[in-house]
Formats: structure tokens, sequence, C-alpha cells
């Protein structure tokens, strides 16, 4: 898993051709690929939104195709007690395009 920005959209102007692309998505796609048969890799970007909500266990800094610089990752453990995790306890994200009971989120 990664998390970052991405571009999505139709592509190719095939109906129903919809991908996301960018090197958030690519290096999701590492993570996923260095993971063992029923693991989950992180990114140290993903590892930092959910911190304290999961125990997480340091793999160390690996060259990654793409990367300019190494990249931390990190195993998903269990969930821990504080389920409040990332973006909706910090409050940093921002909803585009929501509501709820008529108010923009």
């Amino acid at each position: 898993m990664n998390s970052g920005e991405v571009v999505a959209g139709s592509v190719g102007g095939d109906a129903g051709a919809y991908t996301a692309v960018g090197h958030t998505v690519g290096l999701a796609q590492r993570m996923e690929s260095r993971a063992e048969p029923g693991t989950v890799c992180l990114s140290e970007h993903t590892a930092a939104l959910i911190r304290g909500g999961f125990a997480l266990r340091d793999l160390g800094r690996v060259e990654i195709k793409g990367a300019t610089l190494p990249v931390g990752v990190f195993a998903l453990g269990a969930p821990t007690d504080d389920r409040r995790v990332g973006a909706r306890r910090s409050g940093s994200t921002r909803l585009v395009g929501r509501t709820t009971n008529s108010r923009t989120w």
C-alpha cells in the first residue's frame, strides 16, 4: 500500500476504461510485490497515516525502482485500540465534492 496523489480518469477513449497513474500508483505496486503471501507492505507515507492505529514492523529503507531515494517499508500488523487513525484524526484531508445533510465536508 502507498498513499499520495494520483491522476485518475478515462484513458484511451474506451468506454469504461478507467485507471489511476503516477508515482504514487507505481510505489503501491512496488509495495505489493515486496509483500510475502498473506502479508501487507506499506510505504512510509501510508505508515505515517495509520501509525498508532495498527501495529507496524519496520522493514528498513529499500531501493525502489523509480524512486530517487530509498523508501521506508513497513509490515502491517493487527489493529490497536486507537482506531482513530490518519487524516481523519488530524483533520488534514480535504474531501472534494462530498456532502452530508446539505453541508460540504
